[in-house]
């Protein structure tokens, strides 16, 4: 369509707009994300995320976000495009709004190990560390399907620090941060014994108790689990 060709060959301030208003419509309606991803939008979104000016970077990866939800073609399109890589390095290096937008859509796609391989552990970890409320929440979210799905994630996750973050969001979250981060604590702990004792000996047995005697019923189901 014209708004993808303006993403993809406009000048910066038609690829500006043009990117707005794609994101503005893959937000609501699943068929204007079919249709955008049917009209070739995925590939010039993704480069916008790579090597697009800060506007265009925030509203790209949120247009890939929305178009990733609820559509497994859309997932695996944005992998084969190259998305998970420049989603990663804003996750990383963006802005409060990018790295939102970002691990947003890093949380949609189905492609965990590939996540890890392009280096989004470790910016995930500091997002739970050191976000914004719904960042934190968020990037907890991601870490335990990631934790969830692969072996080398649950060690990479350990290894950079995951757990001790994991384990203050549990004690101190907000309630949707604390069902979030059990969760992942649940999934690395299952089956390593060495994420069971990190755990522990990073203070967690003590707000995971909390949880399951005074949590709601999914923080209580995540922390029974861990």
């Amino acid at each position: 369509g014209p708004l993808v060709a303006l993403v993809r060959d406009g000048t910066e301030l038609q690829k500006q707009h043009a990117v707005m208003a794609l994101a503005g419509l893959a937000t609501f309606d699943a068929h204007n994300r079919q249709a955008i991803a049917s009209a070739g939008g995925i590939g010039p979104l993704v480069a916008l995320v790579r090597d697009g000016t800060r506007l265009q970077k925030q509203h790209a990866a949120g247009a890939l976000a929305s178009l990733a939800q609820s559509d497994a073609h859309n997932r695996q399109a944005i992998a084969s495009a190259g998305g998970i890589g420049p989603l990663a390095a804003l996750v990383r290096d963006g802005t409060e709004l990018q790295k939102q937008a970002a691990v947003v859509a890093l949380t949609c796609l189905d492609n965990k190990q590939a996540i890890a391989t392009a280096g989004g552990i470790t910016p995930l970890v500091a997002l739970v560390r050191d976000g914004t409320e719904l960042q934190k929440q968020n990037a907890a979210e991601t870490l335990g399907l990631l934790a969830l799905f692969d072996a080398h994630s649950r060690q990479a996750i350990a290894s950079a620090g995951g757990i001790r973050s994991l384990v203050a969001l549990v004690r101190d979250g907000t309630e949707l941060q604390k069902q979030a981060a059990a969760g992942a604590l649940a999934f690395l702990a299952f089956g390593d014994a060495h994420n069971r004792q990190a755990i522990a000996s990073a203070g967690g047995i003590g707000p995971l108790m909390a949880l399951v005697r005074d949590g709601t019923e999914l923080q209580k189901q995540a922390a029974f689990m861990a």
